[in-house]
């Protein structure tokens, strides 16, 4: 009866247990809190001016003072540069009304300066093309020549036919213009024509072709 009575109280001691340790059903969510208030800090203070930087440093004198004491001082001014084709020269003679075997003009440079110049002689034909003084024209059927008097700046254009070496008789309105190009050659050189003429060489320069010449010196078309 005694063991009996032991084995029921030790069934009520686990039924017990067993009965603590279950978890219970889940409970319903709370409500969600009002939001915290933050405490906001003061402004701090404005930091200094660069203005009053600099007269805690020392500087004396007005903000605008020291507003102009910022620019630099101003440099010394450079030389002027050379202007742009101030060597170079190019005139045209109007043409349109020449004819026959020779023409007779001067040139628009001091005689003393002449030797100072290397020039070239073009012709512009009236369908534009400029053809080289001197120079075959029209399927060397004639050729141009020229001299010029350094003395007097005068100079002669003159036609010969190729056949004959006769004057040839060229017709009125053929030409339009007679183009001179002068290029002032270094005072240092003493031989400034053959010096220039063989650096256009060099360069790949053409001199019977005008428009390469032109642009080569930076010359107006």
């Amino acid at each position: 009866m005694k063991l009996e009575r032991l084995l029921v109280l030790g069934c009520v001691v686990i039924s017990v247990t067993f009965i603590s340790c279950s978890k219970g059903d889940t409970g319903e969510q709370g409500l969600k809190g009002d939001p915290g208030e933050s405490v906001k800090g003061e402004p701090g203070q404005n930091g200094d001016s660069a203005y009053e930087i600099a007269v805690a440093e020392g500087f004396e004198g007005t903000q605008n003072e020291w507003l102009e004491s910022l620019n630099g001082e101003k440099g010394n001014d450079g030389n002027d540069g050379q202007d742009g084709n101030a060597n170079v020269k190019r005139f045209d003679i109007d043409m349109s009304d020449f004819a026959g075997p020779t023409y007779t003009n001067t040139l628009a440079i001091a005689p003393q300066d002449l030797p100072d110049y290397t020039i070239f002689f073009y012709l512009k034909q009236s369908n534009g093309i400029l053809i080289p003084v001197p120079g075959s024209l029209e399927a060397d059927l004639y050729y141009s020549r020229i001299e010029y008097n350094e003395d007097t700046a005068e100079f002669t254009l003159k036609f010969y036919q190729t056949s004959t070496n006769t004057p040839y008789n060229v017709t009125i309105g053929k030409f339009t213009i007679f183009r001179i190009v002068a290029i002032k050659t270094p005072l240092t050189s003493k031989n400034g024509n053959e010096n220039l003429i063989s650096q256009l060489k060099a360069d790949g320069i053409d001199t019977n072709d005008y428009h390469a010449v032109a642009k080569y010196f930076g010359i107006e078309e």
